[in-house]
């Protein structure tokens, strides 16, 4: 009786190993918005990895993992996620406003305007875009 009980459990713990490796990319992304909605930024950042690793296009897994990066003061790390997504999906002007709030925390204004420039050209009324630009105009001094 006992080896079978060892023996179940043996064949419960490989397949529990086998099913986690076989998680899809959607299963890893959600369950790092569930980590991060349960304040787990480590396990949400380490699903988020996972999901890209299934797809290194996913962009809305590195779209999340930016966000982290930027909550953490990982700036560097949080531009080349979001320039990822911004290379993978142009259209996603929410990756692209974030970009533009991370050159402007990395003193670097010439590459946060021309990102919300890029914005304002596909959707001049995108208002976030205004206000930020507006507001670095009159921090420069209108210029």
């Amino acid at each position: 009786m006992g080896k079978v009980a060892v023996c179940s459990i043996l064949i419960l713990f490989f397949s529990a190993g086998c099913m986690n490796q076989n998680m899809g990319k959607q299963q890893y992304y959600e369950n790092g918005r569930n980590y991060l909605e349960n304040g787990n930024t480590d396990g949400a950042v380490l699903m988020f990895k996972k999901a890209i690793e299934q797809d290194h296009n996913y962009f809305e897994a590195r779209y999340e993992l930016a966000l982290i990066y930027s909550r953490q003061n990982k700036h560097g790390n949080a531009e080349r996620e979001l320039l990822k997504v911004v290379r993978l999906n142009p259209s996603f002007h929410s990756a692209r406003m974030e970009l533009a709030k991370i050159y402007l925390i990395m003193d670097r204004e010439d590459q946060a305007e021309t990102i919300l420039r890029e914005v304002l050209d596909k959707d001049g009324k995108n208002k976030k875009a205004q206000d930020l630009l507006r507001s670095m105009r009159l921090k420069s001094g209108g210029r």
